[in-house]
């Protein structure tokens, strides 16, 4: 043992009690630097703080008003609309603009053709042939038979007569009868229209009346 201790001079001290000591001092010292390195400190700082005091100090505060009632809601009742128009209403307080209302247009019709009404032109006697007087038969002339007998002809295009017709009766049949005979061979100016002949019906009155 004392040829180890002699062979190193430099641990010879370690050999004392004393230095045992300083040894282990130097180690606690170390740990306690390495415990205050990893998180002692901080264990220590975080656990050890300082204590704060709040205090409440009441004061008088004014009460709040209380909130208004709800508003009643009232709907606006506008003015009747007269007919034909629409109302476009502006911003309260501001006059209505009335447009008016758009009708549709009325189709055009289209327009009759307008024609001038004929000229219409009754047929005539002829002068270049004058109309020949019926017989008044001998009876009738015994008797003192009269009156007039009232025909109507049927006047055709060249003037010739197509039919007659009794309109009214002279009260005795063969004056009648004379009338409607001698008309059948009577000639006439024929009616025309717009220049062109026609067949058209002409009214005409026999009298049987005897002399004094």
């Amino acid at each position: 043992m004392s040829a180890t201790v002699h062979a190193f001079p430099a641990f010879a001290y370690l050999n004392s009690p004393r230095s045992w000591i300083l040894a282990a001092i130097l180690l606690l010292h170390a740990a306690f630097l390495w415990s205050l390195s990893n998180g002692l400190s901080r264990s220590i700082i975080t656990f050890v703080e300082p204590r704060t005091v709040v205090d409440f100090i009441p004061e008088e505060i004014e009460p709040l008003p209380p909130p208004p009632p709800p508003r009643e809601f009232r709907p606006q009742v506008l003015n009747p609309v007269p007919p034909g128009s629409i109302p476009i209403l502006g911003p309260v307080g501001e006059d209505a603009i009335t447009v008016p209302e758009a009708r549709p247009q009325p189709i055009p019709q289209p327009v009759p053709e307008t024609r001038p009404a004929p000229v219409l032109v009754q047929p005539q006697i002829d002068p270049a042939r004058p109309l020949s007087e019926p017989a008044y038969p001998p009876q009738d002339v015994r008797i003192g038979n009269t009156g007039t007998v009232l025909l109507s002809v049927l006047v055709l295009p060249d003037g010739r007569v197509g039919e007659v017709r009794l309109d009214r009766s002279s009260g005795h049949s063969r004056l009648d009868a004379s009338a409607l005979s001698e008309a059948r061979q009577w000639r006439f100016k024929p009616g025309t229209q717009d220049g062109t002949a026609i067949p058209m019906w002409k009214q005409l009155p026999i009298t049987f009346r005897l002399q004094d």
